[in-house]
């Protein structure tokens, strides 16, 4: 006679269903934005962790995904950025990315690139490196631009010098690419989600393998990763996220380390960049139906005829 098993699941998945449904710690995190914008329209200033130009195009993007585009910060916000005068790569690739600029900026960007590697420096003739290239295809990839053969070429540059632990760091070793000096979680996660934008273009799913392994082996107890900042575990969250390679159990602990250190004015160390990235991973979270073995567990892994035993998927809360 067949066997018959009854099983309950019981799945305990609190997610935000959409990028427009704000959580209290969502509403709470925009609260601080709106109070801490400066007078001119932008974030941040001298005695911040980071510069206004990335504090304001990270609090705009924010404002982007929770649709709080029809405020008077984010109007005051995208007037301040768009009256800024920009060379580096860095800060034009940060404006494209944020307005999704295909004018001025774009033209200004592609000329800076290094022919004779396919890759960006700081500034045209800079030399190459990591970050640069990064922020670039980024960039490029947000206004749709059309060139796959330069992307291909750039892609190229960034996957020959991931290092031997799947990991990147801002600029390669000149003796031997990818081997000598240390990864960073900052810099794995965002060329992570470089590699996760053109995964279905180009073969780069072992390179995207390898990066998951790194930043999963450099999350902490706590649920943060890295040097434990709340910017890089965020990118990283948001990283892992895009890739499809993450697991419920480090998910899990990135979102519970997000939430316990929201401060009580809203914010996350009172900086508006890490709050901005904050929200923007608090909002990306989504249903993910897909189960592995590691996310079951049963009451009774040897059941007999006719019992009825209870399965426990291992839930994501964010309240």
């Amino acid at each position: 006679m067949r066997k018959k098993v009854i099983l309950f699941f019981l799945l305990q998945l609190i997610v935000v269903p959409t990028a427009f449904a704000q959580t209290p710690e969502i509403t709470n995190g925009l609260s601080y934005l709106t109070s801490s914008q400066n007078p001119d329209g932008s974030w941040g200033d001298d005695t911040s962790s980071t510069e206004p130009l990335p504090a304001t195009t990270s609090v705009i993007e924010t404002l982007q995904i929770l649709n709080e585009t029809s405020s008077q910060n984010y109007t005051d916000a995208v007037s301040w950025l768009q009256n800024q005068t920009l060379e580096t790569t860095d800060y034009l690739s940060q404006r494209i990315h944020a307005l999704s600029d295909t004018g001025t900026d774009k033209d200004v960007l592609v000329s800076y690139l290094d022919d004779l590697t396919g890759a960006w420096g700081g500034y045209l003739d800079f030399e190459v490196n990591i970050l640069d290239t990064t922020l670039t295809v980024l960039a490029l990839h947000e206004i749709n631009h059309p060139d796959l053969e330069t992307i291909g070429y750039a892609l190229f540059y960034l996957t020959y010098n991931q290092n031997t632990d799947g990991g990147w760091t801002f600029t390669p070793d000149d003796a031997s690419a990818g081997s000598a000096q240390s990864s960073n979680v900052y810099m794995t996660a965002l060329v992570l989600k470089v590699l996760s934008l053109y995964k279905g273009t180009f073969d780069l799913q072992t390179e995207i393998d390898n990066a998951v392994a790194y930043l999963l082996t450099m999350q902490n107890i706590d649920g943060s990763f890295g040097a434990g900042t709340v910017y890089e575990s965020a990118l990283a969250f948001e990283a892992l996220i895009e890739s499809n390679q993450q697991s419920a159990v480090s998910i899990q602990n990135a979102i519970d380390y997000l939430l316990t250190n929201q401060q009580p004015n809203g914010s996350w160390n009172d900086d508006p960049y890490s709050t901005a990235l904050a929200l923007r991973t608090l909002a990306s979270v989504k249903p993910n139906l897909s189960i592995s073995s590691d996310d079951i567990t049963f009451s009774n892994t040897t059941p007999t005829v006719g019992e009825t035993i209870t399965a426990v998927i291992f839930p994501i809360k964010l309240t």
